[in-house]
């Protein structure tokens, strides 16, 4: 099965998007929805595990058995960070080798990378917002735009963030989603209402489609 259907079904896209649209009907805000498979391929995470599994492998099998000379022995640890390497790669095994000061930074700073790669820091008036999910950590950002980040507290992202955050560990993305459009909408409107309640396309300035993307390799 395709990673993003495991997410979303085709349905639950479509009201999503629909949904953005409804938002920017509403408000003279820009939104981005971005769901990630990995931020990173977390290179420091595969060799910490590779070494990790060399030295507990080396010194088990040197327990068991006797080398004659330490050549064999520099052979077998190469060997098994080579081997560690390869297993490292795989995804839940990369994970046991994560750490959270680590994961924290990679999504905050892809998310600033595709708050600026998708020109929303460039939208009229700098009232832009990008809602980022990253699968493999598990980790949600919301980066606003300047004139947002006046009015919008952070406290109201950090609870937009733990709700959502309860959503997903039940897998209810879809529902998730919608919610957190429906309540960014809330407190958008008040402070960047919309003038008028026609929609007009050459106003639009960024798509209204999910933005996927994977950064695992």
């Amino acid at each position: 099965m395709d990673w993003k259907r495991s997410i979303l079904s085709a349905r639950e896209e479509e009201k999503i998007e629909n949904k953005i649209l409804e938002f920017e009907t509403k408000t003279a805000t820009e939104l981005v929805v971005c769901v990630l498979k990995a931020a990173d391929p977390y290179p420091g995470a595969i060799y910490r595990f590779a070494i990790l599994f060399s030295l507990l492998f080396a010194t088990a099998i040197t327990f068991l058995f006797q080398f004659d000379h330490e050549f064999y022995l520099i052979l077998l640890i190469g060997f098994l960070i080579i081997l560690g390497t390869v297993l490292g790669k795989m995804p839940f095994i990369k994970k046991l080798a994560l750490v959270q000061e680590e994961i924290n930074r990679e999504v905050r700073e892809k998310s600033i990378e595709l708050f600026q790669s998708l020109e929303i820091n460039r939208t009229k008036d700098k009232i832009g917002i990008l809602l980022l999910l990253s699968l493999q950590e598990r980790k949600i950002e919301i980066l606003v735009g300047k004139k947002l980040s006046e009015k919008i507290s952070g406290e109201d992202l950090d609870n937009i963030v733990k709700h959502l955050s309860d959503n997903f560990k039940n897998n209810d993305f879809g529902v998730g989603f919608l919610w957190a459009i429906d309540n960014l909408g809330e407190k958008v409107t008040h402070f960047f209402p919309k003038l008028s309640d026609t929609i007009d396309d050459s106003k639009n300035e960024l798509s209204n489609k999910i933005v996927w993307g994977d950064f695992s390799k």
